[in-house]
């Protein structure tokens, strides 16, 4: 009976997943939003390696020690948790009130001027080169940073603020990606786009070289050009399994990855097994584990970790004390001998919060907030705005995987301070434009 009722939550959370998110795709025709990008991020960590686990019978991590009926069961509530968060985030983005609170905001950025924007991306990149310059010598140089980027995060502790600064290497693509004459893009932009990313690749964060590449080609189909749905699901596709792979192919020995690649071609199924040995797909395991111990073993926190995110920008140098974050809890109880994290998802950290309700309440709000950055972009068109549009994009997607609101939030907030005081600064203080709706860019939501 168990078996059965686990992939009879499996199979509900995958229709009602990829339900919605054709849904959405006939009804707006746009990829790049916070709905299908959620939408997306859901159905990858839960869906795949679910179905691993049920066919395989192999048990979430941590829990081999439970019968395999609880192991059944614990998986079938993870399912159902995932279904409800569907169901609750859909309804939060079709309200009104997100509509109506996209309306009354009146953030918007101005056009650049094409000289000032030339000197201001020159300043960004400057400084941005030397962070990552900064990083790579003090992690032991260029060799060792790449040969060792699993132990970056451990070589350079303290340095966190470097890898933000690090960011403005995506800026200048923003900013000079338009002839303003001509309204189309500059080739050598895109050249400097994927030198930003192959610089970027040094400091072992997959998520600074997506936005590096990924950045310039959102802003033209955004602002330029709308890319075919085809195209952008393939390349989507393509990026995706490359930064996945990247993930697997830094744990095996450049010596050895020969061998590795004629194993995988030869037995197939040992590569189902090595992807789900380790890294990206693990992702739902951790929320299991939230599911499995709260409120057991691990009290409901009540919605704690959101409230001191005001404060959690403190370094640990001056706040000994810093709250650990959900996901170094769950390591540190759970698997102490790794390094690596397994962050619970949005689901995990609402869950932890306060249960059923917590993940009802949870994505109804955040439904809600994704449906007022839709709504706010539709009104504000231009490539400032499409910059900042992106960074909120960005957020719905890390906020997903990670869950954990201290750095899903500031990572927003530190990139959109850096795109406002860009775009303001090459405007010249300017008065603002494209704060009308731009009827091209309006789609009927039915």
């Amino acid at each position: 009976m168990m078996p059965l009722l686990a992939w009879s939550a499996w199979l509900l959370f995958s229709i009602a997943c990829g339900a919605l998110f054709v849904r959405w795709v006939r009804q707006t025709g746009e990829l790049i939003a916070p709905f299908p990008l959620v939408l997306a991020t859901l159905g990858f960590y839960f869906v795949p390696r679910a179905f691993y686990l049920l066919w395989f019978h192999q048990a979430p991590l941590s829990s081999a020690g439970l019968p395999y009926q609880d192991q059944l069961q614990l998986m079938t509530t993870a399912m159902a948790v995932g279904l409800l968060s569907l169901i609750a985030f859909a309804y939060g983005h079709g309200r009104q009130s997100a509509v109506d609170a996209a309306v009354k905001i009146r953030f918007a950025l101005p056009e650049s001027d094409p000289a000032r924007g030339f000197w201001i991306a020159s300043g960004a990149a400057i400084v941005g080169v030397l962070c990552v310059a900064y990083l790579v010598h003090e992690a032991g140089g260029l060799g060792y940073a790449l040969r060792h980027q699993y132990e970056l995060s451990d070589l350079l502790e303290g340095k966190k603020a470097f890898f933000e600064v690090s960011r403005l290497l995506i800026v200048p693509s923003a900013l000079l990606l338009i002839d303003p004459v001509q309204r189309r893009s500059r080739w050598w932009v895109w050249v400097l786009a994927i030198g930003s990313g192959v610089i970027l690749y040094a400091l072992g964060r997959r998520s600074l070289v997506a936005m590096a590449i990924g950045y310039p080609i959102a802003l033209y189909h955004l602002t330029i050009k709308r890319i075919p749905k085809r195209f952008l699901i393939t390349g989507g596709v393509f990026g995706g399994i490359a930064l996945f792979s990247l993930s697997y192919i830094r744990l095996i020995p450049s010596d050895r990855l020969g061998h590795a690649l004629g194993v995988f071609v030869e037995r197939p199924v040992a590569m189902i097994h090595f992807a789900n040995s380790t890294g990206e797909l693990k992702v739902f395991d951790a929320t299991t584990i939230i599911i499995r111990d709260v409120p057991r073993e691990m009290g409901y926190t009540y919605g704690a970790s959101f409230a001191r995110v005001p404060w959690m920008v403190v370094p640990r140098a001056i706040w000994p004390s810093k709250p650990n974050t959900l996901g170094n809890v769950l390591l540190s109880n759970n698997l102490p001998n790794l390094h690596t994290g397994y962050p619970p998802t949005a689901i995990g950290e609402f869950y932890a919060a306060a249960g059923w309700l917590g993940v009802m309440i949870g994505f109804l709000g955040f439904g809600w907030i994704a449906r007022a950055m839709w709504e706010w972009r539709q009104r504000n068109p231009g490539i400032g705005n499409a910059s900042i549009y992106l960074a909120c994009c960005f957020f719905a997607f890390d906020f997903t995987r990670v869950g954990d609101p201290s750095r899903t939030v500031w990572f927003f907030l530190i990139g959109v301070s850096f795109f406002t005081i860009a775009f303001s600064l090459a405007a010249g203080f300017r008065p603002r434009q494209g704060s009308m709706p731009d009827e091209n860019l309006l789609v009927p939501l039915t």
